[in-house]
């Protein structure tokens, strides 16, 4: 007698087979890679091979203490991936610059057989000779760490002390107090708990990060006499301590293309995905112009801070040796001195990593189809520039240099009057495409980005379907999606397209009609009120 009703498998017996479900209800849902943020540039700490991501909570943990801008100027990555985290990106995915000279040691653990006395080494590879345990730190702390090691004490059987293979290793910030990590497991990587698991402490740290890496010399253990075994005399456990260790040199800030080329093609191989990326007030324009490929090949929004120290003239030849033109990246000029968020003081800091924060939090707010207000550019008044102590230190004139600066495609962040009081706020919402349609506008591109992103998304879930379901699945999700951007005010009325503000097709290949599907979509986005022409009469 079988204790379920029905069979997952019914062979040529009588009886009920429950097949899987099948949902057929799927349809367009937002990620939240719009509220995240990247940036490139030189931090204190964090791993130099891969991307790894920072939050507001952990911040200062992951990128190390920061420093003021007037020490240097690659300092102020630090401050705008603090702004962009503190108004509105859930995440920033950082991408520490380092120099090809940089080097990263191994820690190196072992105890001496006559005197029982610890030792810790950097050494730039594993040694031959015997030892306890090596580590690696994947985490680069510019300013080290402690590492600590204890065991207990273990007797066999007939209560003879012996030496134990089980420690417990703590690492420290270099503050001593506050824990990085701390595990306790076997130096042998064939130990197993009473449960079976592996119980060797490489594995069991693994199992809590990536960035910490443990090898075991073959049959290493903590003898009796070692100075890390069992208890003092007043009680207390016995540890080891490295004191403040620094394994990782970073190699200077002499950076090179080879050096922007590997930390770039890092971010593209990466898991962590993104909706903008912010500059970090970098000036290098080898860097800039790397940048700015990498988020037209991503399908990814570009936000550069133009030096807010320039004059008007001096701005407008910065973004002239860029050569942009495209949707895809933005210009801001900041000429403002503010207070330092992060180190105190006064600074000239750019706007980046604040719009693209505000644009996170904007994302946020999603409607009931599912998508954000990003109609609505983070632009005038209702965005003021949330900094204190703020002073604008150049003001271009309205006849000549703020239309200058428009047509190079700035977005100048400004003092302006409004009624009820002044702010300082982003002036405008352009990007540096250099056209007059609608992709010269910041809200069209985010928009437009966005569409192109979900449609692409859903077109790899609609991939190795039968050709007639994938036809019926992409028909049903573009007449969704679209149906949605329409009633959040995405898309608009047209002359050309009528009241939908859309039209699509989706059809298979002429001459490929087997395996290949063509979709093509035709939309008319709403646009922004960049310029209002007033005209009073008096009349008799």
């Amino acid at each position: 007698m079988s204790f379920y009703a029905h069979t997952r498998s019914l062979g040529n017996q009588p009886g009920v087979q429950l097949n899987p479900k099948r949902d057929e209800t799927d349809g367009f849902v937002t990620d939240q890679s719009d509220q995240v943020i990247s940036v490139i540039g030189r931090f204190k700490r964090g791993r130099i091979d891969a991307p790894f991501l920072v939050d507001r909570g952990n911040i200062k943990r992951r990128l190390g203490k920061p420093e003021s801008l007037r020490v240097s100027a690659l300092n102020e990555a630090y401050v705008q991936t603090y702004e962009a985290v503190n108004n509105g990106a859930r995440n920033a995915v950082v991408c520490r610059l380092s120099p090809e000279t940089a080097t990263n040691n191994y820690l190196v653990y072992r105890i001496d057989s006559q005197t029982g006395a610890s030792s810790f080494a950097s050494v730039p590879a594993l040694p031959t000779d015997a030892y306890v345990f090596a580590l690696k730190d994947l985490e680069c702390y510019n300013d080290g760490s402690i590492y600590t090691v204890s065991a207990l004490k273990t007797t066999d059987g007939t209560g003879a002390v012996i030496a134990n293979k089980e420690i417990t290793l703590t690492i420290y910030d270099p503050d001593g107090t506050t824990i990085r990590l701390q595990e306790t497991g076997s130096l042998d990587p064939a130990a197993v708990d009473e449960y079976g698991n592996d119980y060797f402490i490489g594995s069991l740290i693994a199992e809590q990060t990536d960035l910490i890496e443990v090898t075991a010399y073959a049959g290493a253990s903590i003898p009796a006499l070692a100075d890390c075994y069992g208890r003092a005399t007043d009680g207390t456990q016995k540890t080891a301590s490295s004191g403040v260790m620094v394994l990782f040199t970073e190699g200077g800030t002499g950076y090179v293309n080879d050096d922007y080329d590997r930390v770039i093609a890092a971010l593209e191989k990466s898991t962590h995905d993104y909706g903008y990326m912010i500059s970090g007030g970098t000036q290098t324009v080898a860097l800039l112009a790397k940048q700015a490929a990498l988020n037209i090949r991503a399908n990814r929004l570009f936000i550069i801070d133009v030096p807010g120290g320039l004059t008007v003239a001096a701005a407008q030849t910065f973004i002239a040796q860029l050569g942009l033109d495209t949707e895809y990246v933005s210009l801001y000029w900041a000429p403002l001195k503010t207070d330092d968020p992060v180190n105190g003081g006064k600074a000239i800091i750019g706007v980046g990593g604040l719009q693209a924060g505000l644009r996170c939090a904007r994302n946020a707010q999603t409607n009931a189809n599912g998508l954000a207000p990003k109609n609505y550019p983070i632009a005038g008044k209702a965005f003021a520039l949330p900094r204190t102590g703020v002073k604008q230190i150049t003001t271009p004139d309205d006849i000549t240099e703020k239309s200058d600066l428009a047509a190079a495609g700035c977005n100048p962040v400004l003092y302006e009057k409004y009624n009820g009081g002044g702010k300082f706020v982003f002036t405008d919402s352009i990007t540096s495409k250099k056209t007059t349609g609608y992709l010269k506008l910041i809200s069209v591109s985010e928009m437009s980005g966005s569409i192109d992103d979900m449609i692409s998304k859903y077109g790899k879930e609609a991939l190795q379907n039968p050709m007639e379901v994938a036809l019926k699945k992409m028909n049903d999700f573009l007449k969704a999606l679209f149906d949605g951007a329409r009633s959040s005010n995405w898309l608009v009325e047209s002359d050309e397209l009528g009241n939908d503000g859309y039209t699509f097709t989706v059809a298979r290949n002429v001459q490929r009609p087997a395996d290949r599907i063509d979709v093509g979509y035709w939309l008319h986005f709403d646009g922004v009120a960049r310029a209002i022409y007033l005209t009073q009469t008096v009349s008799k």
